[in-house]
């Protein structure tokens, strides 16, 4: 079989159950990322049928560049509806932000228990304006914490079906978490390209003489930039077909300058899409069309990720076991507590409906593997192994939330009158 008919096959596969998917409200079991996964390892060298060999996932990486890219251009069209209730997307922020320092910091010191971090190379410099250091430690582990660590504040309603077809007025709980879902995932994918722009600072600080800020500075720019061209794409004159057209050049533009610059397409169409969602009045065509590509998009990456992950049974399972359990802790003590602090209301159980990882942290797993190839297994393992405990509990805990909070009544009591016997 061809590379191009392997292409075509899955290209089919995704798009057909993506449709598929697109019929249930909630599909349940049929959306199960470890369904896909499964079959991404049936389909690889190191335990499957080497259909998806090596050189052809490798000839792949540009395709898996773009849905990463399209991924963050579909995260970044919904950065304008974020803005309408601010205090529920600072709540989704501040929780990210709790996640990302805890396990970040906790990482820092199991890693080196799990895994040995030794340094070959000379130690890179960081710069940042125009001060120079150079780590104690080796430089692997500290992108590894910050890319398992961005990855966790990521969150997703997806396996109760895709944000959109939420009834979001429907109730506090799903209007709430609703926002609270790419609330987190804006900083997620912020974190993971402040990630990227320091580690290919690090690696260039000697050569080109840049620092972390210039070069995250560059790549915004880039981004923006990415945006900017839209409408220089769309014209004057304006039908649907022309908006998708031109949506889908500036995604192809985006994700090509991301590889170049080497801090993950997904960052940079994240950067073009938001520009379009707050500028462009073209916005909400993009978003109802393009939104169909989520599932599609999910189960695709899915499947390449499985086929280039390579599990074997040693102490680097420690990670996702830890990642779940850290990350369901902190978002079940946190989340609620910020959304009281800001809003003064409570909802009970409100974090453990954000434990949900689907479609943006695939994405972000399959951007750090290959911008961080000696180190691509460790985050396959620690973020494609732990959707296997998600699947099980992430999806009925959800349902659970949304199902106590709308059924909770606060029943007053009955005074009787004076004298009444």
């Amino acid at each position: 079989m061809t590379s191009t008919t392997i292409l075509t096959v899955l290209l089919v596969f995704s798009f057909l159950v993506g449709r598929f998917l697109r019929g249930f409200q909630t599909p349940n079991f049929v959306f199960s990322g470890m369904i896909y996964l499964f079959f991404g390892l049936l389909l690889g060298s190191h335990l499957g049928l080497n259909i998806l060999t090596e050189d052809l996932l490798y000839q792949l990486k540009p395709l898996t560049s773009l849905l990463t890219g399209i991924a963050g251009f579909l995260l970044g069209l919904r950065t304008r509806i974020l803005f309408k209730n601010k205090k529920i997307f600072f709540t989704g922020v501040s929780t990210a932000l709790v996640v990302y320092a805890s396990i970040g910091v906790i990482f820092f010191f199991i890693a080196d228990f799990a895994v040995s971090f030794s340094s070959t190379n000379p130690l890179n410099t960081w710069r940042l304006f125009h001060l120079e250091f150079k780590p104690s430690f080796d430089p692997n582990l500290i992108w590894f914490c910050l890319g398992v660590s961005a990855t966790a504040c990521s969150a997703s309603l997806l396996n109760l079906g895709a944000d959109s077809r939420f009834k979001k007025e429907s109730s506090e709980i799903t209007r709430v978490l609703s926002l609270l879902a790419p609330s987190v995932q804006v900083f997620a994918v912020t974190l993971l390209g402040l990630c990227l722009a320091s580690a290919k600072s690090s690696l260039s600080a000697e050569g080109l003489h840049i620092s972390i800020t210039h070069w995250v500075l560059a790549t915004i720019f880039s981004g923006m930039l990415c945006g900017l061209i839209f409408s220089l794409f769309i014209g004057k004159q304006s039908d649907t077909n022309r908006v998708l057209l031109a949506a889908l050049g500036v995604i192809i533009f985006a994700s090509g300058v991301g590889v170049i610059l080497g801090v993950s397409s997904m960052f940079v169409g994240f950067i073009a899409g938001t520009i379009i969602s707050i500028f462009s009045s073209y916005h909400k065509v993009l978003k109802k069309s393009l939104i169909r590509l989520e599932e599609p998009i999910f189960v695709l990456l899915l499947i390449l990720g499985g086929a280039t992950w390579q599990p074997e049974l040693n102490r680097a399972w420690i990670f996702p076991a830890a990642y779940f359990l850290l990350r369901a802790g902190i978002f079940s003590i946190f989340s609620q507590k910020i959304y009281y602090a800001f809003t003064k209301r409570s909802l009970s159980r409100l974090g453990q409906g954000l434990l949900g990882q689907d479609l943006v942290a695939v994405a972000i797993a399959m951007s750090l593997s290959h911008q961080f190839p000696k180190l691509a297994q460790l985050f396959l393992t620690t973020i494609l192994g732990s959707i296997f405990l998600n699947d099980f509990i992430a999806n009925s805990l959800l349902k659970k939330v949304i199902l106590d909070n709308e059924q909770a009544i606060k029943i007053q009591p009955i005074e009787s009158e004076e004298g009444a016997t």
